[in-house]
Order: structure tokens, then C-alpha cells, then sequence
């Protein structure tokens, strides 16, 4: 049975618990996702790399293919750090909105519900004596 009392906090709460949970289960993925595609990328430019140091005398295009190469994994490596770092932060936002969401609602609100149930259980035990005493 749900109390007709409406408490007003207990929406924002659950929505920060919600929302913090969703949140980083998204995150982690992304995080996962980004370090599989960085190991792709980098297993590819290696077989592509080894493959022109390889050739005896290079052309001038596969030179400037492989400075390519090493400039792009230059790159690579900058772009992970910094999604790395961001997602962290991004992670640990969402960890604290979903532990303050679920602590705030576990403590404030659930007592609350918790107080009114039981008051409306007993003033059901109590309407149950009077219509039995009435017959």
C-alpha cells in the first residue's frame, strides 16, 4: 500500500541515485570502449609501421607515411590520456551523485515512509475492532 502523504525530496533523491547509477555503468563502457579501440588502432599502425621500416629504400611516400604513422600515434596516446582522465572524472561525479542519492533517501526519506505505513497499519487494526464490535 502507498502512503497518500506525498514527500516532496523523495523524487530528486531517487532521481540522483537513478541517474548516478545509469550514469556510470555508461561511463564504464565508454572507458572500456575507449582503451579497446586505442589497442586496435595501435595493432594496426604497429603492422603498418613494421611493414614500411622494413623496406630497404623507401619511396618518399611511404616516408611520409610512416612519419604519418608515428605523428598519428603520438596523438593517439594524448587523445587516450586526456578521455581517460575526463571519463575518470566524469566516473567519480556519478559514483558520489548515485552513493549521495541512495544515502540521502535511505536516511531521510525511507524513515518517513517506513512512520506512515506502520501509522496506517494500525489505524487499519483499529477500523477492523471497530466494524467487528459493530456487527
Amino acid at each position: 500500500m502507498q502512503p497518500k502523504t506525498s514527500i516532496p525530496t523523495d523524487n530528486i533523491y531517487k532521481f540522483y541515485a537513478l541517474s548516478g547509477l545509469l550514469s556510470s555503468i555508461v561511463l564504464v563502457v565508454l572507458f572500456f570502449q575507449l582503451n579497446e579501440e586505442y589497442n586496435r588502432r595501435v595493432f594496426d599502425r604497429y603492422l603498418q609501421t613494421s611493414a614500411l621500416q622494413g623496406i630497404i629504400t623507401p619511396t618518399l611516400e611511404q616516408k611520409v607515411t610512416l612519419h604519418v604513422l608515428e605523428r598519428q600515434s603520438d596523438l593517439d596516446a594524448s587523445n587516450k590520456q586526456f578521455y581517460s582522465i575526463s571519463l575518470g572524472v566524469f566516473i567519480s561525479w556519478s559514483l558520489l551523485a548515485m552513493i549521495t542519492g541512495f544515502w540521502q533517501w535511505h536516511t531521510k526519506i525511507q524513515p518517513i515512509h517506513t512512520e506512515i505505513c506502520r501509522h496506517q497499519l494500525i489505524k487499519l487494526k483499529h477500523e477492523i475492532v471497530r466494524l467487528k464490535r459493530n456487527l
